[in-house]
């Protein structure tokens, strides 16, 4: 590959990283910040839903508007953007204040993050995209590694102030390699995007906004009950958008509606899991945020390794689909084994690694392959590839919420486990089963005709 083409790969790897960082690792930021404010545990997890509401909110506007403006230039605005509001919220002076940034943060997010599979497609062949995809889910581990431990340090070394100004300097090299990059090929003309009656359009769109009105008013529900409504209100949004796009696309695609599906409750399983890990290590366990950060090193390897070992790269959509459906097999494993860290002696930190693994494993088969579904399948269908995005941060966001209900309502580590577990299993139920939906529908696809 051209010396240009990798500095771009290396930008968009980095404009990844930087997603991850501000959707993700703010949670062991939890405890920081709920001292920082004197607020609850449970209040201070909606720093990082408050990212993910923007995020979805924006992105679907964003993808009916995709194709109006080049994708480079989109790309820069947008991760300017970025670094301005990182700024802003480490000198937040209240936690509304910073609430109120965090969402714009994914507001900023949801302009940039379609912009990663256009130039995807614009700067690379589509022979090359399973490489760039297997390095992608690499990058996407290596996230999950590297992040959450900076994230780590920073906090106990500085405070929680400091975690902005980490995906600052990403957001800051990733557009400095852009700019530098001069790619050899020429980027085609994108196609421009199918016909769409306005109506269903605008109705999706009213799905954000009112997914941004749910997870507001579950911020400030009472009642376990009232917030486990909620979230159910929120998935029954996301399953509705999935509904709507199917039937305003120009084609059945089984295969990619399948696989935002499978996004969507996958997002949901890992963050269910990631919040719990964290609260039992940080509130039960006593661990700091660096050690328990540690525990998520598993998870990371695994997630890493798979997608650039050979029979773990994406290829075509059959597959993806077998790799997808080893990953929801994974989740389920992971989910019994959840039942162990609370009930064996000392910390349950063992039994944890395990669970880490277990579903780093599961992460390593699933994003990178549905990432390559999206890509070969989106670019005509209404949004373009923002309601993959949607559908992760939406999951991801309902995770958080579910979770953090969870932890509000468990005195100790034995109900938390069996309450997640159960969760993690049914989302791994519904993954396996559109996942050989799509299996299907991807071998007959293949088959010959005649």
């Amino acid at each position: 590959m051209k010396p240009s083409l990798c500095a771009v790969a290396a930008s968009l790897y980095l404009t990844e990283y930087t997603l991850y960082s501000n959707s993700s690792s703010t949670v062991l930021l939890n405890s920081a910040i709920s001292e920082s404010f004197d607020i609850p545990f449970a209040q201070a997890a909606y720093v990082g839903v408050a990212f993910l509401a923007g995020f979805c909110l924006a992105l679907l506007p964003a993808g009916m508007t995709v194709h109006r403006y080049p994708a480079m230039r989109a790309f820069q605005v947008s991760s300017m953007a970025l670094v301005v509001l990182g700024i802003a919220a480490s000198l937040s002076p209240q936690f509304w204040v910073l609430i109120v940034i965090r969402f714009l943060q994914g507001v900023a997010s949801a302009a940039l993050a379609p912009q990663i599979f256009r130039i995807i497609r614009q700067q690379f062949y589509p022979d090359h995209h399973s490489a760039v995809l297997g390095t992608w889910g690499l990058v996407v581990s290596a996230s999950a590694l590297a992040s959450p431990l900076i994230t780590a340090a920073l906090n106990d070394a500085w405070g929680w102030r400091s975690f902005p100004y980490e995906t600052v300097a990403t957001t800051i090299a990733a557009v400095a390699l852009m700019a530098l990059a001069s790619t050899g090929r020429s980027a085609p003309e994108e196609q421009p995007a199918p016909n769409r009656s306005p109506g269903p359009a605008a109705v999706i769109v009213g799905l954000g906004v009112a997914q941004v009105g749910i997870f507001l008013v579950t911020s400030l529900a009472d009642t376990a009950v009232t917030r486990i409504a909620l979230c159910t209100t929120a998935i029954a949004v996301g399953a509705t958008v999935i509904v709507i796009c199917r039937r305003t696309s120009d084609g059945t695609r089984p295969v990619l509606y399948q696989s935002f599906l499978i996004v969507f409750v996958a997002g949901m399983a890992t963050n269910v899991f990631t919040l719990s890990v964290m609260y039992f290590l940080q509130q039960v366990r006593s661990f700091d945020s660096y050690r328990s950060a540690l525990v998520l090193l598993p998870m990371a390897f695994f997630a890493g390794l798979l997608p650039v070992l050979p029979w773990g790269r994406p290829g075509n959509s059959h597959e993806n689909t077998r790799l997808v459906s080893y990953g929801a097999i994974l989740l389920i494993v992971t989910a019994a084994s959840l039942t162990v860290p609370a009930t064996v002696p000392g910390d349950g930190v063992v039994p944890l690694l395990v669970s880490a693994a277990l579903m780093g494993g599961a992460m390593g088969l699933l994003w990178s392959p549905l990432a390559a579904n999206v890509l070969t399948n989106s670019a005509q269908i209404p949004f373009d590839s923002s309601v993959y995005h949607y559908l992760r941060a939406l999951g991801a966001a309902i995770g958080v919420s579910i979770g953090a209900t969870v932890v509000g309502e468990t005195a100790d580590g034995t109900d938390l486990f069996s309450t997640v577990a159960a969760l993690i299993a049914l989302a791994g139920i519904v993954a396996f089963v559109a996942a050989q939906a799509a299996r299907r529908a991807a071998s007959s696809q293949l088959a010959p005709v005649g």
